[in-house]
């Protein structure tokens, strides 16, 4: 079969064409374009999450006792 490719300018677009989609029993994959690589954005997520686990916080003023 053949490829059509749709190009929703906003998210509300992107439901309806799903909608369509399931309506009419058609198989569909809707893919994200991100101008990150992937490995380095999997980086800055991993670091986000250590960053909010940190063990213990130290207060600007005490840093220099």
């Amino acid at each position: 079969m053949e490829t059509i490719l749709i190009r929703p300018k906003s998210k509300d677009q992107i439901k309806v064409f799903e909608e369509m989609a399931k309506a009419l029993k058609l198989s569909f994959e809707v893919k994200g374009d991100s101008p990150y690589n992937p490995e380095f954005a999997s980086m800055v997520k991993q670091a986000d999450k250590d960053f909010k686990n940190v063990g213990e916080k130290i207060k600007l003023d005490d840093i220099w006792k």
